[in-house]
């Protein structure tokens, strides 16, 4: 496997929130000739994992630069595979709640405000600052991954990871785990056009995911995103993706179809 070239510096910065939340992006700063085409136009990486951080706790930027910093080192070899440079980053925000809140509730809280915010950062000028939806691969197009806690040697509980396959897990066991435990809240169920044509009716998804899992999944989670990263910068930006839904707010379904080669795309 490759590896990825030394980088000039780890980058840890405010990030943006459009109702003031306290948020921190983690990235590796490289040298213009490690850098995409698509990243050199831009500060930092396009593409972006967001991660909610709901622990009591939370909102200490110390803590939640530390978070970002662990999460983003620790997971980077599952998130890049065989790419020789590192093309995301990481975004961590506080949003505190109760040690008691159920997965429920964490989840509707952050689905509530990574809507907000992905509406407000859907224009021009905050380019460095785009939000990417999963408009290519899995059921659903929104995702976020929300810690509810966090444990002594969490850190090396999300490095050490041998076998990045996703399966499924206890409920009770992810949230008992000795070394934290974070959700995955998925919504906005993407509409599979050739299952429509097809006369069985399945039992309908729900509306919104919960799936709690332990803190050593987290690594396993984002090194599914590899696809996606890869389809992000070969297709989605290069072909004008980006800048239609940047300009428009959306990408028109007709045009997203053809930059995810179907013959016709339908979008909820």
């Amino acid at each position: 496997m490759a590896r990825l070239r030394s980088p000039r510096r780890m980058i840890v910065e405010r990030a943006p929130s459009h109702d003031g939340l306290m948020a921190v992006t983690a990235y590796l700063s490289l040298d213009n000739d490690e850098r995409t085409a698509a990243c050199k136009m831009t500060k930092r990486p396009l593409f972006a994992f967001r991660i909610y951080d709901t622990r009591p706790e939370a909102a200490n930027v110390d803590s939640l630069c530390h978070v970002a910093t662990a999460i983003y080192e620790n997971t980077l070899e599952g998130r890049s595979g065989s790419r020789t440079t590192a093309t995301d980053r990481i975004e961590v925000i506080a949003l505190p709640m109760s040690a008691d809140a159920t997965d429920h509730e964490r989840a509707v809280k952050c689905r509530e405000h990574e809507e907000a915010e992905m509406v407000s950062r859907k224009n021009p000028g905050m380019r460095d600052w785009y939000l990417h939806r999963h408009h290519e691969f899995g059921d659903y197009l929104s995702e976020v991954h929300v810690i509810s806690r966090l444990c002594q040697d969490w850190e090396q509980a999300i490095q050490h990871v041998k076998d990045r396959m996703l399966r499924p897990e206890d409920p009770a066991e992810a949230r008992a785990d000795p070394f934290g435990t974070f959700i995955t809240v998925a919504w906005d169920f993407k509409e599979d056009p050739w299952a429509q044509l097809e006369e069985d009716e399945d039992v309908p998804p729900p509306e919104m995911s919960v799936t709690p899992h332990k803190i050593s999944y987290l690594d396993r989670c984002l090194a599914q995103g590899r696809e996606r990263i890869d389809w992000f910068y070969n297709v989605y930006v290069p072909d004008g993706g980006l800048d239609i839904e940047l300009e428009q707010g959306q990408v028109p379904p007709d045009v997203l179809g053809r930059l995810l080669g179907l013959g016709f795309y339908l979008d909820s």
